[in-house]
């Protein structure tokens, strides 16, 4: 059976729009927002974050720009010093009163795993 170009498009528009309906968002913080930005951190740091499943808290101890980004709210790498034991490089649920909970990747950033980082590249 051929399906002409119209019949195609039709059916592709509509599984586009179930697939959107289907996608979970981020969560929401509790600042508002779906989608963690720079200035979301900005006032935290120096401020405790609690990690899920792990024994070890997190320090928020600096932001940067991420280098050629045009997009500085949403492109940021965040530093922590890791407060008790070491995180492995996975997918971390971290959590603070002003942002909420969110799972975040974080890879170690210096030798001895006290440093670690999360890289927010969206521009």
């Amino acid at each position: 059976m051929k399906t002409g170009r119209r019949a195609f498009l039709q059916a592709a528009g509509t599984v586009s729009a179930v697939a959107a309906v289907a996608v979970k968002p981020l969560g929401t913080l509790a600042v508002g927002h779906a989608e963690l930005r720079r200035s979301h951190f900005a006032p935290l740091v120096g401020q405790q974050f609690a990690v899920a499943q792990a024994p070890a808290g997190l320090t928020l101890l600096a932001l940067h720009a991420l280098p050629y980004s045009g997009e500085i709210e949403r492109s940021f790498r965040v530093v922590f010093e890791v407060q008790g034991e070491r995180l492995a490089q996975d997918t971390w649920q971290i959590s603070h009163p002003a942002l909420g909970s969110h799972d975040v990747f974080l890879s170690p950033n210096d030798a001895q795993g006290r440093l670690v980082e999360a890289v927010f590249n969206r521009g």
